[in-house]
């Protein structure tokens, strides 16, 4: 089923911005203050969360538990009740048998069939007829043509160099510059991290999304490598910028990065260490910690010894930001405290 209708209202009641994309609506996050757009809903109702658990460690809901957790189970209700053509007499009716404990075979079937129990309904209010006008939207028609690297015009490669110059990021093959063709029109330059396998993470310059992934040379199956020397302590940064940005501190460790918080790859690099320290932000620390804990765990050999840290006290600092507002020694030193503490 297409829940466009229902998404675009949800998303509007809770005044979260959003865009429609090939793949759904990439929106800010109805669980989360963000500033950017953190999530994405897809067309058949499943919310995908990046930037935070939204309860029991998930971040991935179908769009009635999102509409239970926000408290506005009724729209869903109602939503699937326009969709198949039910009275809202129906629904007052079954409300009122349940409230007095008693059946109703045919109500209860409908309901039951729709998905919705009586605990739902009784979280209801009465509801007045359906005006079908509500969920009817005109939907722009989306070119589903995957954005694709072309060659970068002079301007677009300053434009990247000077982006990398200013957050002091190396010049790399597994961070550079490049450009995408969002469409047939529009052209953006982006900053390209590669991981191991081909996977490939675009940090667009323009525009309101900030990043994009790619599978076309490979799928999210290997964490971003930074720098691998053969120790036998690892670091895991939250983004790969952070990541690059220890590139000229000259760290005893070998180094990686998440592509997001909230989905790891089921990969085989880690099982070589001693110790695996994960290093985020403050501002989802205490949301994600036990959550990574246990998933480092099915990475890493049995007497691995994982700790998950946050950088900073200041919940707007990363090592990124802290190396431009510093240099390499500075962050070193910096960090070879966090680590050692």
């Amino acid at each position: 089923m297409d829940y466009s209708e229902l998404i675009e209202i949800i998303l509007n009641k809770f005044n979260k911005r959003y865009k429609l994309t090939d793949k759904g609506y990439v929106c800010q996050n109805p669980f989360c203050d963000d500033r950017n757009p953190s999530a994405i809903f897809y067309l058949d109702g499943w919310l995908n969360s990046f930037n935070c658990n939204i309860i029991n460690d998930r971040n991935r809901l179908h769009i009635k538990e999102v509409c239970l957790l926000l408290g506005c189970i009724d729209l869903y209700i109602e939503f699937m009740m326009y969709k198949n053509n039910i009275p809202s007499y129906k629904l007052n009716a079954y409300r009122e048998l349940i409230i007095q404990d008693k059946k109703h075979k045919e109500y209860g079937k409908i309901f039951y069939d729709l998905g919705i129990s009586k605990s739902d309904i009784l979280g209801t209010s009465y509801m007045k007829p359906i005006n079908p006008n509500k969920f009817i939207h005109n939907k722009p028609k989306v070119k589903k043509t995957p954005p694709k690297e072309v060659e970068q015009t002079k301007e677009e490669y300053e434009k990247c160099i000077k982006y990398m110059e200013g957050r002091k990021l190396p010049l790399l093959d597994i961070c550079k510059p490049s450009t995408l063709l969002m469409n047939e029109t529009f052209r953006c330059p982006c900053i390209k991290f590669t991981y191991p396998n081909g996977y490939a993470k675009f940090r667009l310059l323009e525009g309101k999304l900030r990043y994009l992934t790619s599978t076309e040379s490979g799928e999210y199956e290997k964490l971003f490598e930074t720098q691998i020397i053969g120790s036998n302590k690892a670091l895991i940064q939250e983004g790969e910028a952070n990541s690059v940005s220890l590139i000229g501190c000259s760290l005893a460790y070998d180094i990686y990065a998440m592509n997001n918080l909230n989905s790891l790859p089921k990969t085989n690099q880690l099982m070589k260490y001693d110790e695996v320290i994960v290093i985020i932000d403050k501002d989802k620390y205490n949301n994600v910690k036990e959550g990574l804990f246990n998933n480092m765990k099915k990475l890493t050999k049995e007497n691995c010894k994982i700790r998950v840290i946050y950088a900073f006290e200041d919940e707007e600092e990363d090592f990124n930001s802290y190396l431009i507002k510093n240099n390499s020694e500075i962050l070193k030193k910096y960090v070879d405290s966090l680590i050692n503490l």
